[in-house]
């Protein structure tokens, strides 16, 4: 179990590294997989070129796509997007035009691209290798460089836009690598200023220091209350009251042995240690008090209520209230509120198909934080890793910019572990080399990660590569996230926050020691 949560928790925090792209097969595949969607995609030419030729007055376009070269074009699969412009059209200051095959290649996109999937993105590339500009209007309306588009027509497996006007060239109006990084920069200081309150409030400090110390609770005389129950080998379950009161009782820190102390009360819940990370005395306390324990299956609805409080002063409250619990089962959801002060933390898991998680942070009613996923699984099975299916994750920063990364997490486990145990044991360069590689195309096989600015609209793609790195031993290698920035630029994801963020960093740093 705990091996399967680490995998959800690996997927939630690298997806927004990773993006779908080729994979690394070998040349011979690779040219064999390109004629296969050749003639899938000849396929897809001729039934946009019939489906034109019912329309009137596309006769010029509808020629000059029969005439497309097919085997021009690199292609990851056989979809199309064709957005075609009537006899009539003309482009810029010529009265006629004459469709070739430049112009041909600027109105078809590879990929299928609804008004929908149009509406959240701010570019498209062209088969011709231009960058179209998406824009969208306070009615709905989408635009490719300024011309509006109405709904596609579904023909076989591409879509089919009739537009009124020819797409015109233009410089691509987005945002380039540095202003993206000078707007995460500055909206990195913003959010520190708006967490400072933080940094001064006991409770907050003190519930930092208990989450540290709690992964102690490992010694056989201590009962982690943060585990599923108590239950021993052939024993009957009985109420969860019964199993709540196994593990009542006073926890204190025992500072010498760095372990806590424990005495069984089934009038208690308490938590005694020190407030801060290097403190001597145990100055601060955690009560938590249930409601809702009585009854049978699914034995009510639990309630919990905890208090922080530093040198006997409350500076904190928690509160959760999972539904449907059960001994041997999950909760079907536990939301869990934390307040300090002005600031709350708010978190939800729901069991279901899929699962879903939700966290923010707010200081009073504005959201300095967000995140939410989502993933199939079986939480209960023997071997939960087995029944993964899809998964997405997403996070918002004062709702300015957001990563969203999406993908089938059980292949990706299964196939990354496949590789891990494939080179077990293998520890020279070339074999270290291969399994970054593999690894790598793995994850842009199964994931895709996207970054948003304020207005919805993509600013860059994020990507895998494996990345080498030379110290005195030798040479490793590494899988690595990229960054694809639409003015062309490309920058692994450290390098890229290695320099141009320094006044976040010392922000950041002053604002942790004041812990």
């Amino acid at each position: 179990m705990k091996k399967f949560l680490a995998v959800i928790l690996l997927f939630a925090l690298c997806a927004p590294v990773f993006v779908s792209c080729s994979s690394d097969d070998d040349d011979d595949n690779d040219q064999q997989r390109q004629k296969e969607l050749q003639e899938e995609v000849k396929k897809q030419v001729n039934s946009v070129t019939s489906a034109l030729e019912s329309e009137t007055g596309m006769t010029a376009f509808a020629d000059a796509l029969k005439k497309f070269d097919v085997a021009s074009v690199n292609y990851e699969n056989d979809n199309l997007t064709v957005f075609a412009f009537p006899d009539n059209a003309t482009e810029e200051e010529k009265a006629t035009i004459t469709v070739t095959q430049d112009l041909l290649k600027r109105h078809i996109a590879l990929g299928k691209y609804s008004l929908d999937a149009l509406k959240k993105v701010s570019k498209i590339t062209m088969v011709s290798g231009e960058q179209i500009a998406v824009t969208t209007d306070t009615t709905g309306t989408v635009y490719l460089n300024g011309v509006a588009l109405a709904t596609p027509k579904s023909v076989s497996n591409s879509l089919l836009f009739i537009i009124g006007a020819v797409i015109p060239k233009g410089d691509l109006p987005s945002e380039s690598a540095e202003q993206v990084k000078e707007d995460l920069s500055a909206l990195g200081l913003e959010l520190i200023n708006k967490m400072e309150g933080l940094a001064g409030n006991k409770g907050f400090v003190a519930l930092t220091t208990f989450m540290d110390l709690q992964g102690t609770m490992e010694s056989d005389n201590v009962v982690d209350p943060g585990t599923q129950g108590s239950l021993k080998e052939g024993e009957v379950p009985t109420s969860i009251k019964a199993e709540i009161n196994k593990v009542s009782g006073v926890y204190t820190w025992n500072k010498t042995d760095e372990e806590w102390d424990f005495v069984s009360d089934t009038t208690k819940f308490e938590f005694l240690y020190p407030a801060t990370e290097n403190g001597t005395t145990n100055n601060a306390k955690i009560t938590v008090e249930f409601s809702g324990l009585e009854g049978k299956e699914p034995y009510g609805e639990v309630k919990a209520y905890g208090k922080i409080y530093v040198d006997n002063k409350q500076e904190g409250i928690v509160s959760s209230f999972p539904t449907n619990l059960s001994i041997d089962k999950y909760a079907s959801s536990a939301p869990t509120t934390i307040e300090f002060g002005e600031y709350v933390v708010s978190m939800d898991v729901k069991k279901a198909s899929p699962n879903t998680t939700t966290i923010s942070l707010k200081k009073g009613t504005e959201v300095l934080l967000s995140g939410s996923g989502s993933f199939v699984a079986d939480l209960e099975a023997a071997d939960p890793s087995t029944t993964m299916g899809q998964a997405s994750a997403e996070v918002s920063i004062l709702g300015k910019y957001t990563v969203k990364g999406s993908g089938d997490a059980g292949k990706l486990y299964s196939e990354v572990n496949a590789i891990e145990e494939e080179y077990d044991g293998k520890y020279d360069e070339a074999s270290e080399k291969k399994k970054s590689e593999e690894i790598a195309a793995v994850y842009n096989k199964y994931m895709t990660a996207q970054m948003y600015d304020a207005t919805n609209k993509e600013v860059a793609t994020l990507s895998a590569r494996s990345k080498s790195y030379t110290d005195t031993y030798g040479t490793y290698y590494e899988v690595a996230g990229v960054f694809n920035f639409f003015d062309n630029t490309k920058s692994d994801v450290d390098v890229y926050f290695g320099k141009g963020f320094e006044d976040v960093i010392k922000a950041w740093e002053k604002f942790v020691a004041k812990f």
